[in-house]
């Protein structure tokens, strides 16, 4: 009968965070699979949870510390559920005409100031999200416009 040791536990924790199939943490220690999962269920389970906890932790610091956009993606897509547009928005976009700039909007909004033409302050508000939309979007600078 199998007896673990201080060793053997730590093998097994180690070789199990390092991502290692049972049957070869079993190789390394002598023992079947069976066997191993019997005496070595908390090393095997612990091993894991701490390689996972210090992957996790790298790629935060990756993220946050290190201002590494690849793991700030990676983390939007796998913490947060973040995903790409569809396709078919990706042609919509593609197709709009340009987003206007603050310096093309601004003498439209000082000549509105004192109108009352509906349509012309529709025109307005509609160039104003979509200038909004852009620079929440990441694609224009509102001072430079």
């Amino acid at each position: 009968m199998h007896e673990p040791t201080d060793e053997t536990r730590r093998v097994v924790e180690e070789a199990s965070g390092l991502g290692l199939p049972q049957a070869q943490v079993g190789l390394l220690i002598g023992v079947s699979e069976k066997t191993l999962r019997l005496h070595y269920r908390e090393e095997l389970d612990r091993g894991m949870a701490v390689a996972n906890a210090a992957v996790a932790r790298s790629l935060f610091r990756a993220a946050t510390a290190d201002g590494n956009v690849t793991a700030m993606i990676f983390w939007c897509k796998t913490r947060l559920r973040w995903a790409p547009p569809p396709r078919e928005e990706l042609v919509r976009l593609s197709t709009e005409p340009p987003a206007p700039t603050w310096a093309q909007i601004a003498p439209s909004l000082a000549a509105l100031a004192g109108s009352s033409d509906p349509q012309a302050l529709a025109d307005v508000m509609l160039k104003l999200r979509r200038l909004d939309r852009l620079e929440h979007e990441g694609g224009c600078d509102a001072e430079e416009g």
